[in-house]
C-alpha cells in the first residue's frame, strides 16, 4: 500500500484513550440504558516498600522512587525492586470479567492477588492489562506489585541519555465488564481498531474492527451497533452487524460504514473529532453487554521526498520537539493535567508536531494532541544499542505490537518509529569482527520491526532516527529499511559548525533522492543562568543557544525536501549521569525542567505563531551586571532583541523611548543604555494592533574605578560570560584586564595575548553547590588579580577551582588579617612572603575559602602565586566591604 514518495494515505485515527468508557448511564431515543464496563482509578490507599518489603510508607499513584536520588551528589540512583499493595474490595463476581489495567509502570512488573501470581510483564512504557477475574471473590483481596527497574539486557532500553525511573509512574484501573465484552487481552488495547478506505473534501467512508469475546459459559448471538456522531453531536453514521460467539471463543466483527458527506476534516488549524461509539447487545433480550467509545478525524497526508509533507492535499512543514516525561521533584510520576500542558506549550509557541520520544507516554498526551491538532510520530525505546539474543528481539516486538495497538485509533499519529541512534554507543569497537556480527544483528532486528509495523498497520509511515554517521547507517543497510530516515544533527554544539548542518541535508538529498527526511533531533544546552555577548559552542549560554536555532530552523525552512524539524527538547530533563553546567539535567530544552520558557521558545513564537507577536529577549536575565560606559559612568549599554513577527518594533527605557527598529528575520535589536537599579523595557507595535511586552530588569552598575566608587564585586575569573546567582542574589560578571584605579587580571609573563575563556575546563558534577558552572572553569594563564580599592576593611571571598591539584594563592595588601581561626597567622603590615593555603584551610567538600584584610596606603588588594600555574587554583572572587 505504501510507495516511498507522494503515496496518499487516507485513515480516520482515533484519539480518546483506550480506556474511554460510555457513563453509567445514557439516554438513547428516549430509551435508558446502563452498560456493566465500569472503571475506576485506583489512587489512593497504596502502601510502598523498597526492596525489602518490610517498611511500608502510604503513597498515592503515579508514585516514582527516584524523585530525589537522581538530583544528589552521589553518583548513580536507585535501580532495583519496589513493593506496592492495597486492598482490594469486590462487591459482585456474577457474570463479570474484572481486570486490572495500567499505564505504565518501569520496567518489570509482576502482579500478585491473594498470594498468587496473576502474570508479568516486561517493559516500561507501554500499557498492559491484567485478567484477576480467577483470582478474586467477594469482599476484601489483597493485591501486591511487585516493580523492578535494575538494568536488564532483555528489555530496551539498555543505555540512553535519559533516567529510567523506576515505580508505578502512570494511573491504575480496576476494570470491571459483562462476561461478553470487547476483547481486554488484546495487548492492553480497546479491541477497536478504525480505518478510512476513503476519505477526501467531499467525502469519508470508515472501517471499523471490532473484537469481542465470550466467556460466559452458552454460546451467545450479540448485535453490534456503531455510530458516528459528528463534532455537533448528530448522528451522521450507523450500522448493525449480527454474530453468534460460541463459548470461549473470540469474533470479530468488520463493519464499513455508510459515507459521511463533506466531513469537516481533521487539520492542525481545525481539529474536527468525530465521536465512534461501539455497542454491543444481547440479540435476544436487547441488553447492552459492553460499550466503547472513540474520538476520530478525518483526514489524508503523504510524505515526499521532493517537497516534504502533505496534509488534506496542503504542504505542511513539520515544527515542533521531541518529548520526556518528567518534572522537578516528581520523576516521571506526573499528573494528567501536566501531561496535557506540555502539549499545549507546543501548540502555544505554534508547532504542529510532537515527536513522542523515546517510548509512548501517558494517554492523555496523544488525546491532547488529537484535541489541538498536534501531529506526532511515537517510538519504542530500543536507543544506543542492542543485546544480541531472542528474548531481547523478542522483547522488542512486544513492545512494538503493543504500542502501535494500544495507539492505533489516533489522528494525531503519522509515523511509528523502533530505533534511535542505534551505532551512537555500540558494546564493540569498530575494528573487532564482533562489530560486523553485530551490525549485522542490528540490521536484522530493524528489517523484523520494519516488517512488523507495516503489517500491523500499513496505513502509516515508518521511521528510524540515527545520529549524524551517515557512512555507519548507509553502509550497514539501515538507511534503506525505514520508509522516512530521521537525522539527529548537533552542528555547531558536539562538534563541527553550524553551518555543517545545512551542508548535511543537502548530502542526504543527494545520496537518497527518494527517502523523505526528517530532522529528529537538534539543540544546544542553554543554562537560563549564563548569557553572553561574544557567544561561542559550548558557553552554555541562553544566547548561543538561540543563535543555534536561527540557523537550523532557516535551514530547515529554506530546504523544501526537507519534511520538518523537531527540537530537542520541548523541556530540560533529567539525565542522572550527566555533569555538565546544571549536573543530572539535560539543558537543550527550550522550556527549563518546570516548564519555564527560555528565550529560545519565544524565538519559535514569534516565527511560527500566526497572531501579532512581540517578546522582549533575555527573560530569564532579569538581574543584570555590567560595567559602566566610559563616556557615560551613569549607564552601562548592553545589547537587547525582541522577537516579533511585525515589520518593525518600538523599545521603551523607563517610559522613553529608545526609537523604532526594522524586524530582520523575526528579531530587532537595541543597544540600551541600563541606569542603576531598575529599569523598565517596554516593547510595542508600529501602527498596527498588538499587546506589549513589558520586562522589569534589576541592573548593577559596575563603576569602572573602584578607587572613586566602590560597590561589591562578583568576578567569574578568566571568563567572557556572565552568571546568574540565586543563591546570592547577584551576577557574577566576566573577567578583564587589569587598569590603575579598577579591577582585573595581571596575565603571566609567558602567555601571549591571553584571552577570557568561553567554555568550561571540565563538566564535573560540583558536590556540595548548585553554581557548578563557577567551579568548572578556573584563572589559568592569570599570575595576579588586582583590585585597587579603597584604603579599609574588606572580605574576599576566593572561590576554588575543580582542577584536581591546585596550586597555593597568597593574598597580598597593605595589611590583612585572617578570619578563619585554622592556626594560620598573617602580618597586618605586610603580608608578602605570607601564603594562605587552600589546600589546608580547605577541607574536602568546601568551596570557597573568605579572609578579611585591611588595606591602606592606597595600595589596594593583590593576589598573586609563585607557583608555576599562577591562580589557576581560583574560579571566582567575590570583594565587599567588611562589617564594621
Amino acid at each position: 500500500m505504501f510507495g516511498l514518495q507522494k503515496k496518499v494515505l487516507q485513515l480516520l485515527l482515533v484519539c480518546c484513550s483506550i480506556l474511554s468508557v460510555a457513563k453509567a448511564e445514557k439516554k438513547e431515543k428516549g430509551v435508558k440504558i446502563n452498560t456493566p464496563r465500569q472503571t475506576t482509578v485506583l489512587q489512593s490507599d497504596w502502601l510502598f516498600s523498597k526492596k525489602d518489603s518490610v517498611s511500608w510508607t502510604a503513597v498515592t499513584i503515579p508514585h516514582s522512587w527516584n524523585t530525589t536520588d537522581v538530583m544528589d551528589d552521589t553518583p548513580g540512583y536507585y535501580r532495583g525492586i519496589g513493593w506496592y499493595k492495597r486492598k482490594l474490595a469486590i462487591s459482585d463476581t456474577k457474570n463479570k470479567k474484572t481486570f486490572l489495567y495500567f499505564d505504565g509502570a518501569n520496567q518489570e512488573t509482576t502482579l500478585f492477588v491473594n498470594g498468587k501470581t496473576v502474570g508479568v510483564h516486561a517493559g516500561g512504557y507501554t500499557r498492559f492489562s491484567f485478567d484477576i477475574t480467577s483470582f478474586i471473590h467477594k469482599g476484601q483481596n489483597d493485591v501486591v506489585v511487585k516493580v523492578d527497574n535494575s538494568f536488564n539486557q532483555n528489555i530496551a532500553p539498555l543505555s540512553a541519555d535519559f533516567t529510567f525511573f523506576g515505580g508505578i509512574y502512570r494511573n491504575v484501573y480496576l476494570i470491571s465488564t459483562s462476561d461478553v465484552h470487547a476483547d481486554m487481552n488484546d495487548h492492553a488495547a480497546s479491541g477497536i481498531y478504525i480505518t478510512t478506505p476513503a476519505v477526501s473534501a467531499a467525502a469519508a467512508s470508515t472501517q471499523v474492527r471490532a473484537g469481542f469475546v465470550n466467556e460466559s459459559p452458552t454460546d451467545r448471538f450479540v448485535k453490534l451497533e456503531t455510530v458516528i456522531y459528528n463534532p455537533a453531536g448528530k448522528k451522521v453514521a450507523e450500522r448493525q452487524s449480527g454474530e453468534t460467539i460460541k463459548t470461549g471463543a473470540k469474533i470479530v466483527f468488520d463493519q464499513l460504514l455508510p459515507e459521511i458527506k463533506q466531513p469537516l476534516l481533521w487539520s492542525t488549524d481545525q481539529p474536527n473529532l468525530y465521536k465512534v461509539v461501539c455497542r454491543l447487545y444481547d440479540g435476544k433480550n436487547n441488553t447492552l453487554l459492553d460499550e466503547v467509545t472513540h474520538n476520530i478525524g478525518y483526514r489524508w497526508y503523504s510524505f515526499s521526498a521532493d517537497s516534504g509533507f502533505y496534509l488534506n492535499g496542503k504542504s505542511l512543514k513539520l515544527i515542533g520537539a521531541s518529548r520526556h516525561q518528567d518534572y522537578k521533584d516528581l520523576g516521571n510520576a506526573l499528573p494528567g493535567w501536566m501531561h496535557e500542558r506540555d502539549v499545549q506549550l507546543i501548540k502555544s509557541m505554534g508547532g504542529n508536531f510532537l515527536r513522542v520520544a523515546h517510548y509512548p507516554q501517558d494517554p492523555v498526551v496523544l488525546e491532547t494532541c488529537d484535541k489541538l491538532g498536534i501531529l506526532t510520530s511515537v517510538e519504542i525505546p530500543v536507543v544506543n544499542r542492542i543485546t544480541l539474543n531472542d528474548t531481547f528481539a523478542v522483547n522488542c516486538a512486544a513492545m512494538q505490537v503493543e504500542m502501535i495497538r494500544q495507539n492505533f485509533n489516533h489522528p494525531s499519529v503519522v509515523i511509528w518509529a523502533y530505533m534511535n541512534e542505534i551505532f551512537l554507543k555500540p558494546p564493540f569497537d569498530d575494528s573487532t569482527i564482533n562489530k560486523r556480527k553485530y551490525d549485522s544483528c542490528v540490521a536484522v532486528l530493524a528489517r523484523n520491526l520494519e516488517a512488523l509495523t507495516r503489517k500491523e498497520d500499513p496505513t502509516r509511515y515508518t521511521m528510524m532516527s540515527n545520529h549524524g554517521d551517515l557512512k555507519r547507517y548507509d553502509t550497514t543497510g539501515l538507511t534503506a529499511i525505514p520508509m522516512i530516515i530521521g537525522w539527529n544533527l548537533y552542528s555547531g554544539w558536539y562538534g563541527g559548525k553550524m553551518e555543517d548542518f545545512g551542508k548535511f541535508l543537502d548530502n542526504h538529498h543527494s545520496k537518497f533522492p527518494t527517502k523523505p527526511v526528517l530532522v529528529t533531533e537538534y539543540g544546544a544546552d542553554a543554562d537560563e543562568r549564563i548569557h553572553s555577548f561574544a557567544t561561542q559552542r559550548f558557553d552554555k549560554s541562553v544566547e548561543y543557544a538561540v543563535q543555534f536555532h536561527k540557523v537550523y530552523l532557516d535551514a530547515i525552512q529554506k530546504r523544501p525536501f526537507v519534511a520538518g524539524g523537531f527540537v530537542w527538547n520541548l523541556a530540560d530533563f533529567n539525565s542522572e549521569t550527566r555533569g555538565e553546567s546544571t549536573p543530572h539535567i539535560n539543558s537543550k530544552g527550550l522550556l527549563n525542567w518546570e516548564r519555564k520558557p527560555k528565550d529560545s521558545y519565544v524565538y519559535y513564537e514569534a516565527n511560527l505563531v500566526k497572531q501579532p507577536v512581540i517578546r522582549i529577549a533575555s527573560r530569564s536575565w532579569q538581574l543584570r551586571a555590567g560595567k559602566a560606559d566610559s563616556l557615560h559612568p551613569q549607564t552601562a549599554t548592553q545589547p537587547v532583541e525582541v522577537y516579533s513577527n511585525l515589520d518593525s518594533v518600538q523599545l521603551l527605557l523607563n517610559g522613553k523611548t529608545l526609537g523604532v527598529q526594522p524586524v530582520a528575520n523575526h528579531v530587532a535589536t537595541w543597544q540600551v543604555p541600563f541606569v542603576d537599579g531598575v529599569n523598565i523595557l517596554t516593547a510595542t507595535a508600529v501602527n498596527k494592533t498588538a499587546a506589549p511586552d513589558v520586562l522589569t530588569i534589576h541592573f548593577n552598575l559596575v563603576p569602572r574605578s573602584v578607587a572613586q566608587t566602590f560597590k561589591p564585586l562578583n568576578i567569574w575569573l578568566g571568563m567572557a560570560n556572565y552568571f546568574i546567582d540565586t543563591t546570592i542574589n547577584a551576577v557574577w560578571v566576566p573577567d578583564q584586564p587589569y587598569q590603575k584605579g579598577g579591577w582585573g587580571y595581571i596575565a603571566k609573563q609567558d602567555t601571549v595575548a591571553y584571552k577570557l575563556n568561553h567554555t568550561y575546563h571540565n563538566s564535573n558534577n560540583v558536590a556540595g553547590t548548585d553554581n557548578d558552572p563557577l567551579y568548572q572553569t578556573n584563572a589559568k594563564g592569570i599570575a595576579a588579580y588586582k583590585i585597587d580599592v579603597p584604603d579599609g576593611k574588606y572580605t574576599v571571598t576566593m572561590l576554588v577551582a575543580d582542577n584536581g591539584n591546585k596550586p597555593e594563592p597568597k593574598v597580598e595588601s597593605s595589611g590583612a588579617k585572617d578570619d578563619s581561626k585554622l592556626g594560620l597567622f598573617v602580618n597586618d603590615v605586610m603580608i608578602a612572603e605570607s601564603t594562605l593555603s587552600l589546600r589546608s584551610l580547605l577541607p574536602p567538600g568546601v568551596l570557597s575559602k573568605t579572609i578579611t584584610v585591611v588595606t591602606k596606603n592606597g595600595e589596594g588588594i593583590t593576589i598573586n602565586s609563585d607557583e608555576p600555574e599562577g591562580l589557576s587554583s581560583l574560579s571566582a572572587l567575590q570583594v565587599k566591604r567588611a562589617e564594621r
